[in-house]
């Protein structure tokens, strides 16, 4: 059992190099359908590349056949709540072959994104790791655009799910409902990138405009004195606002942290922006509260702080 935890720690330490450089250009973050699933259910999780420059970017899939090769490119990493990593079930990792043998005889597989183009990876968890019941775990995910070069991209988010034995669920129906929900992070990244875009029409689909337009003081005090006539006009006049041509346009973000309230109605998700600048270009830390309505939820209140610039050459 040593042995066999020192060749994990070894190999671990050989695919996932934390010293090794990071690709800002890529956007990266991972969803699951759900929090819980059962025992003899898959467990897919899905790995959202995006990218976030303003020229097309390549990254490298490895395939045998017709199928890409997991846990390469695309490398999931599962923890229980206290830290502790689940076991590697993948038989290359196990058995201690070298990078170089792994990708011998192996076709390379050039994955190429425009700006703002968005690529999805689907790995079932249970194919590469031993995960117990009735036991929570934590997910997040490293991509290696290029494994021969070190270059290594985190996940902005990571998720949690549990899978549990159906002899301990009495479910009200013979059928399992599934969650189809858009998480707190997952809508905020969906509308910077409308944004980014210049896509209003999916951008205001994410805000609550009424209770948005609070972020604003120029509006709000207006909005609180009018009329119900006026207040219609007000709230046409800021969204005339916010879909403006604005001359500090988005070039990259990062959505990175999501904190969930306890009653789990409120959300506040944290990203960064850059926008240019004449000058130089403007770097925003973003704190967003999000509120659930129904299956959706919606961003409510934005809070901007300018952190350190870049000048343009």
């Amino acid at each position: 059992m040593k042995k066999i935890f020192i060749i994990f720690f070894f190999l671990f330490t050989l695919f996932i190099r934390i010293d090794g450089f990071a690709d800002s250009n890529f956007g990266f973050f991972v969803t699951m359908e759900r929090e819980r699933f059962f025992h003899n259910d898959s467990l897919f999780v899905k790995m959202v590349v995006t990218n976030n420059s303003n020229v097309a970017k390549n990254f490298v899939i490895f395939d045998r056949g017709q199928n890409s090769i997991d846990y390469l490119t695309f490398q999931p990493v599962i923890f229980d709540m206290v830290g502790r990593k689940a076991e590697l079930i993948v038989p290359y990792r196990l058995e201690g072959k070298k990078l170089k043998t792994i990708l011998k005889g192996l076709s390379k597989r050039t994955i190429l994104l425009q700006p703002n183009e968005q690529f999805v990876h689907k790995i079932d968890l249970r194919k590469i790791y031993n995960i117990k019941n009735d036991k929570k775990y934590r997910v997040k995910a490293f991509l290696f655009p290029n494994l021969e070069k070190k270059i290594v991209v985190r996940s902005q988010n990571e998720l949690i799910f549990v899978s549990t034995s159906r002899d301990k669920i009495v479910l009200k129906s013979g059928i399992e409902k599934i969650k189809h929900e858009i998480l707190p992070i997952e809508t905020v990244h969906l509308m910077l990138f409308a944004e980014k875009r210049r896509d209003w029409e999916n951008f205001i689909r994410f805000i609550d405009t009424k209770k948005y337009l609070n972020s604003y003081p120029d509006f709000v005090k207006r909005y609180k004195l009018a009329d119900k006539k006026d207040r219609f006009v007000i709230i046409k006049e800021f969204k005339n606002f916010l879909f403006r041509q604005r001359a500090d346009y988005i070039l990259n973000f990062n959505v990175y942290s999501s904190e969930l309230s306890h009653s789990g109605k409120i959300a506040y998700v944290e990203a960064k922006v850059e926008r240019f600048g004449i000058r130089k270009n403007e770097n925003y830390k973003y704190r967003f509260k999000l509120e659930k309505w129904k299956k959706f939820w919606l961003i409510t209140k934005i809070d901007a702080t300018v952190t350190k610039g870049i000048k343009h050459d």
